[in-house]
């Protein structure tokens, strides 16, 4: 959750955030598409369920609307 992201930053970055993040955003069914076609030798995240990447997005769509000014959504 946001909650526990925000403690990551807090933790990792002694509450230091960048400046700009650039979000590519992606439909998760079409990024996980892509990937299978690599076919590549690292599959941790594509072998998550279509649910968790889509809550993953949501979660980064949750960040850039609550700090817009530091979100460049691509």
């Amino acid at each position: 959750g946001i909650g526990a992201i925000d403690a990551l930053h807090a933790l990792t970055a002694d509450g230091q955030l960048s400046d700009i993040t650039f979000l590519l955003d992606l439909d998760p069914d079409l990024g996980l598409s892509r990937a299978e076609a690599r076919a590549g030798e690292e599959t941790r995240f594509e072998e998550e369920t279509r649910d968790f990447h889509r809550r993953i997005r949501q979660g980064f769509g949750m960040l850039a609307a609550r700090e817009p000014e530091r979100f460049l959504l691509l």
